[in-house]
């Protein structure tokens, strides 16, 4: 809206009747579009393809679950070979040092012989209380995954097929 005014005082009566001295002016516009090309129908088809792109995205989480629970089982499960071989080269690595000691009481060996094997049991010590803590942090990666109990057995009893079949 506008309100025009203006002084008519020095004007002939003729210019004063041709010109008011105040002019009020409201104008009102509107619009309407009839046809907004095809907005609607794009964003229609947006919200298809954000909907396609959320259910991809849920799928590939999905696969990604499964690979990591495949993944920790099998390293739980060859963890845990590892521990029980390192285990059964202990046992032999302590009949071996007795048998050293026996052979130096004799004097069949030296010293420096039941010490090299017994650096040698040291180092396997260590190593399978390395194996024991990656397989309790690999029970744990389990437990978040899968909900099961860290005490759970894992077994893998699939048999492999001797030879492929041709591809």
């Amino acid at each position: 809206a506008t309100y025009l005014a203006q002084d008519t005082s020095n004007l002939p009566p003729l210019g004063a009747s041709l010109s008011p001295g105040s002019q009020p002016l409201i104008k009102l516009m509107a619009t309407q579009h009839l046809f907004r090309g095809f907005a609607e129908y794009a964003a229609l088809k947006q919200t298809k393809i954000s909907t396609a792109a959320q259910e991809e995205a849920k799928n590939a989480a999905i696969l990604q679950l499964q690979t990591d629970t495949a993944t920790t089982y099998f390293g739980i499960l060859s963890l845990e070979k590892d521990r029980n071989d390192l285990l059964t080269e202990m046992d032999l690595y302590t009949k071996r040092i007795k048998e050293l000691r026996d052979r130096v009481r004799i004097g069949r060996s030296r010293n420096s012989e039941v010490l090299t094997v017994d650096s040698a049991l040291a180092a396997l010590e260590a190593g399978q209380v390395q194996t024991e803590v990656q397989i309790q942090n690999a029970r744990d990666t389990l437990v978040y995954l899968t909900g099961f109990s860290k005490a759970v057995i894992l077994s893998d009893n699939t048999a492999l097929p001797l030879k492929q079949p041709p591809l």
